[in-house]
């Protein structure tokens, strides 16, 4: 389904929360017979996201959920006090909970926060996200060499890590936004969830997926 297959079928949707009153014509949003307002366009969405999406069915209510809503008021800065805080929100820049956090139906599974476990279809075969909480099935071991050595060259000792993991990008940040970002990862709660690519892909109880050592967690 594409952008305005979607963007139709949510104002389709709609319908019925705006009694018949929305619709999309030739690209265009109709509000009442007219074509909307920036006010009334901005009702409409913020209406379809509090509420109007849970009858769409999945995944295009996630779409929809993931809508941007208008600003209303000041940005605040994020709070860089200390490392940990400023690595907090490097790491929500760089999503790296996106592709560290198994998900189920696109919700993320409760408890397995940056615990590995999503698995990509690439090219050159399936490979799944590592756990990088400090627990010892995650990165526990990692000193600030080793991160670094991670983030700026893809190698953990003598292992390569799989290019879908860009470090490429990533190993463009300075010292000190990486340091914070270690730093952040060593504060996550540890959770237990083995998870090697090196292994044969195995049934995971935790995750719901496959994976190498699934089936020892």
């Amino acid at each position: 389904m594409g952008l305005r297959d979607t963007y139709a079928y949510a104002i389709q949707t709609a319908k019925g929360k705006f009694h018949g009153n929305a619709e999309e014509r030739d690209g265009k949003l109709y509000f009442k017979g007219t074509v909307a307002t920036e006010g009334e366009k901005n009702e409409l969405w913020s209406r379809i996201a509090q509420g109007a999406s849970s009858e769409i069915r999945f995944p295009v209510n996630l779409l929809v959920n993931n809508i941007p809503q208008p600003i209303t008021a000041p940005v605040l800065p994020p709070d860089t006090s200390d490392a940990a805080k400023r690595g907090a929100y490097l790491v929500q820049m760089a999503s790296c909970t996106d592709c560290h956090t198994p998900y189920e139906r696109g919700q993320p599974i409760e408890g397995l926060a940056f615990a590995g476990g999503f698995t990509f279809n690439e090219p050159s075969g399936e490979t799944t996200s590592a756990n990088i909480t400090p627990d010892p099935s995650g990165i526990s071991y990692y000193d600030e060499n080793t991160f670094f050595d991670v983030m700026r060259n893809g190698k953990v000792g003598g292992r390569k890590l799989n290019p879908t993991m860009p470090f490429a990008l990533y190993g463009r940040m300075t010292d000190d936004d990486l340091r914070a970002v270690l730093a952040f990862l060593r504060n996550l709660t540890p959770v237990k969830h083995r998870v090697d690519n090196t292994e044969p892909p195995t049934p995971c109880r935790l995750c719901k997926g496959r994976h190498g050592l699934g089936d020892k967690n």
